[in-house]
């Protein structure tokens, strides 16, 4: 079996302990994705990284085939490299029902790729509402932000080495904060 990891996030710059049989491949599968989860834990604590939010915009991600060929050995791996439990880690196969928003999008993207039979990604989500008591907008990023001044460097790290071609409201909200900040 043939499986792709999709990548958005920190994968890009780092693959850590992630077995992939090459470089990422800038075509991946249209994702819906935002800088909305707010990272609790160790040396990224406070930061705002990419994650699935069925409600923002569409976004191109990156893929690569793994070395592991079936599922369970794929998802271990993804799960071990982002540090999270089984449960975080999304597969899909071909011919599935798929259920979610994302799980349709990798569908259309698999029906373009013959040469992958499944796909894993990480499958973390917002959790604004749960630490900032509101939905994800970007006039309360831009207060996040205001209220992190001085932890600001683990943040801009984040948003400076993520990917490119992965465009949101919130990164655009971001770049202006910085600017009118006068952050380089």
């Amino acid at each position: 079996m043939k499986i792709a990891v999709i990548c958005w996030g920190s994968l890009f710059w780092d693959k850590g302990s992630l077995k992939t049989l090459g470089d990422w491949k800038d075509c991946g599968s249209e994702l819906p994705l935002e800088f909305c989860r707010i990272s609790s834990y160790g040396k990224s604590k406070e930061r705002l990284t990419l994650v699935l939010n069925e409600s923002s915009q569409l976004c191109v991600t990156y893929w690569d085939l793994m070395t592991a060929t079936d599922l369970k050995t794929a998802r271990n791996n993804l799960r071990d490299r982002e540090g999270t439990v089984t449960d975080d880690i999304e597969t899909y196969t071909r011919n599935q029902n798929p259920l979610s928003v994302s799980a349709k999008q990798i569908e259309t993207w698999l029906a373009d790729h013959p040469e992958v039979d499944a796909v894993v990604w990480t499958g973390l989500t917002s959790n604004w509402h749960e630490i900032r008591k509101t939905k994800f907008s970007t006039e309360d990023l831009i207060q996040y932000l205001d209220s992190k001044k001085d932890s600001i460097t683990k943040i801009k790290e984040y948003f400076d080495k993520a990917p490119p071609q992965v465009q949101t409201v919130g990164r655009q909200a971001y770049l202006k904060w910085c600017e009118d900040q006068k952050i380089s």
